[in-house]
């Protein structure tokens, strides 16, 4: 199954946004080990949907939810 150019930016930008608020509450609370944790697999899915969409873009073709997984 594939993934829609615009399924991938919407999971992108949501992406985005929770390690973004996991970074001001880290700023808040800097010895919470789980929000470090939640931000660093936040972190890890952004690059890997970052570069699921790079993929997309070079090659034209939507990518399937396989190649997004191994796009790490």
């Amino acid at each position: 199954m594939t993934v829609a150019p615009a399924e991938l930016e919407r999971q992108l930008k949501a992406a985005e946004g929770r390690v973004s608020t996991a970074t001001r509450l880290m700023l808040e609370m800097p010895d919470d080990l789980d929000i470090r944790r939640h931000r660093e697999a936040d972190q890890a899915e952004v690059r890997r949907l970052t570069a699921a969409r790079e993929a997309q873009r070079r090659t034209g073709t939507p990518p399937t939810e396989q190649e997004i997984a191994k796009a790490t």
